[in-house]
């Protein structure tokens, strides 16, 4: 008999955090779920721990790929689960105990929907709690009206109906560090959205996740992403079909212009850098506002220089003392 939900965690690397992940899953008020671990050619100790669990609850499932990355590491995983619907959890971040139950409610409730996100709160490293109650866009409507500019959504916070996953053909590796964006999109096509009002997950942001190193690359994958799915609507073909590797000059060629690129960068850069400097990691912190106020000063546009300036503003004030974030720091997209 199949489970009501397959839970999906890949892992590269991830001794430090994979245990708690783990066990926020196996403690849901919905019990009747396979759990799904993706050992992504670690190096460190996660290989023996994931195997620990899977010797330890007959309800875990233990895979390995060979270093392929989350967007290969997720579509193997979820080929191989057995529930209809699919939940899905990065190993550094922690599920609410009745996290599963209330999305399942909801999508059994609600047949046109098939994704479901949910409402945030922040940790650091340590599991210090910096940010509570992260709303997102509630409605269809609302959610596509976001995705111009984020990702309304979080990869970790999303429960689908793998009927389809299957029908746009999953996480797409070339849109890599955008991909959940990539497959929403497509996803979005064909049936409605919906994000929980509760709580979901506790999304962590540490130093181990190399984000700022990574954050030209989202810009431009985010940014593909969109243009891809502007190209679906029109009914023409994907501009990026048959394409290996997204870059500025890619994304010039298919319609992107100068502005659009710097402003993508900037403002994620801005946001990563105020979002790290809240988590404790000054170094972090530093290096994506410099990247940020790098595009912003080569764009030559005044209204990037002073967003980049005002983000560092806030976050400067912010560390000084206590503070709900709310809106302001809705994740754009979270390196690993």
């Amino acid at each position: 008999m199949s489970p009501v939900v397959s839970v999906v965690i890949p892992v590269h690397d991830g001794e430090q955090f994979i245990r708690e992940a783990i066990e926020s899953v196996l403690m849901q008020t919905l019990a009747d779920l396979e759990l799904l671990l993706v050992d992504d050619g670690s190096t460190d100790a996660s290989p023996a721990i994931i195997a620990e669990y899977g010797e330890a609850d007959s309800r875990v499932v233990t895979l390995r790929t060979d270093r392929v990355g989350q967007s290969d590491a997720r579509n193997a995983a979820i080929r191989n689960s057995r529930a209809d619907l699919v939940a899905l959890l990065d190993h550094d971040d922690v599920a609410y105990p009745d996290r599963l139950e209330r999305q399942c409610n909801f999508l059994r409730a609600h047949e046109s929907v098939a994704l479901v996100g949910g409402a945030l709160t922040f940790i650091d490293d340590t599991g210090r709690v910096f940010a509570e109650d992260v709303r997102y866009p509630l409605t269809d409507a609302e959610i596509r009206a976001a995705f111009p500019t984020t990702t309304p959504i979080l990869t970790s916070a999303a429960m689908l109906r793998k009927r389809a996953f299957d029908e746009v053909g999953g996480f797409r590796r070339l849109y890599a560090d955008s991909e959940d964006l990539d497959l929403w999109l497509r996803i979005a096509a064909h049936y409605e959205l919906a994000t929980l009002e509760a709580n979901v997950v506790r999304y962590r942001i540490h130093r181990g996740q190399g984000s700022a190193r990574r954050l030209a690359r989202q810009s431009l994958t985010g940014l593909a992403a969109r243009i891809s799915a502007r190209a679906r609507a029109e009914g023409r073909d994907d501009p990026f079909a048959g394409i290996d590797v997204v870059d500025r000059d890619v994304l010039l060629a298919q319609g992107a212009t100068e502005d659009e690129i710097a402003r993508s960068v900037v403002v994620q850069g801005a946001w990563l850098g105020k979002a790290m400097s809240r988590a404790g990691d000054t170094d972090g912190a530093e290096e994506a506002f410099a990247i940020a106020v790098a595009h912003a000063a080569a764009s030559g546009l005044a209204e990037l220089v002073g967003h980049v300036e005002r983000e560092r503003m806030d976050a400067n004030r912010m560390s000084r003392g206590p503070g709900r974030w709310l809106h302001r720091l809705r994740p754009r997209h979270r390196s690993r």
